[in-house]
């Protein structure tokens, strides 16, 4: 199909329907749009072969919804850190769970937007770990890459460490 001889009222029309069908979808919550995206990604490749635009244009809805959820997984971590940071400040040892953290330094609970449940926190030898599942929704127990963090075996998060061991040279 020629892009200068094709009448591209028919695709406009297919593509407008099916984006009033994402903008339905995404007023669920966060941790449930994973799995309407894929059922909208596979649906994608019935189209028609001469709904070229809408085929090329709705991949990367699905690619926008994943870096959604890692966008507010990254901020409500952040949010629990700093929570987490303030109460070891008051207190001088770090919570025992984020349970300690409300409501006087955190408002409310929050969930993880990879499957609903609360963020992880876990304590460490050096310090605390705050995260998400991330996109393979597995507990990797708090291994995180801020280098690949969508790769399968890694969490998104935040890493908290005591206070002796802050300012340290890296490791090689």
């Amino acid at each position: 199909i020629s892009f200068w001889r094709m009448d591209t009222r028919e695709d406009h029309d297919l593509f407008l329907s099916w984006m009033e069908r994402r903008l339905k979808e995404v007023q669920q919550p966060l941790h449930q749009q994973a799995e309407l995206e894929k059922g909208f990604e596979q649906e994608t490749r019935t189209l028609p072969k001469r709904a070229i635009i809408t085929r090329f244009l709705l991949p990367a809805v699905a690619k926008m919804g994943e870096a959604n959820r890692r966008k507010h997984a990254s901020i409500r971590c952040t949010l629990v850190a700093l929570a987490a940071e303030r109460f070891r400040r008051d207190k001088k040892v770090w919570p025992d769970s984020v349970d300690q953290l409300r409501p006087h330094y955190l408002a409310r609970v929050m969930l993880d937007p990879f499957d609903g449940k609360p963020l992880r926190y876990r304590r460490v030898e050096d310090g605390v770990v705050i995260y998400s599942v991330g996109q393979d929704t597995t507990d990797n127990g708090g291994n995180l890459d801020r280098g690949q963090p969508i790769q399968s075996g890694v969490d998104l998060g935040v890493r908290l460490w005591d206070e002796d061991k802050r300012r340290q040279p890296s490791q090689p």
